[in-house]
């Protein structure tokens, strides 16, 4: 995930000068029954940017920005793992697959 942070920061900046990298977002067909559809970027979206992707069937625009400032509220929710099994009720982890804390 950082690695994906920094490249969608990195698209960001470079997309500020058109001459340089003209695309400022990427479009997508939400269709989760299109099997073009990659199954990462959907997960990834549906993860960060709280979208229903079984509902809309449609292309959206993400903008490298909006993807990368959604990453960076919701990385701790989704990857932290607590010290305190009490805890995981704060955070979207999957207590089984936790091998120690």
């Amino acid at each position: 995930m950082g690695l994906v942070k920094s490249t969608l920061r990195w698209l960001d900046e470079i997309s500020a000068d058109k001459t340089v990298y003209p695309y400022t977002y990427v479009s997508i067909n939400l269709n989760p029954h299109n099997p073009r559809t990659s199954f990462l970027f959907l997960y990834v979206t549906l993860l960060f940017m709280k979208t229903n992707l079984f509902i809309l069937e449609e292309r959206v625009p993400v903008f490298w920005r909006d993807w990368g400032k959604a990453i960076q509220e919701n990385f701790e929710r989704h990857f932290w793992i607590p010290v305190d099994p009490q805890d995981d009720a704060k955070y979207k982890i999957q207590p089984q697959y936790v091998n120690r804390r």
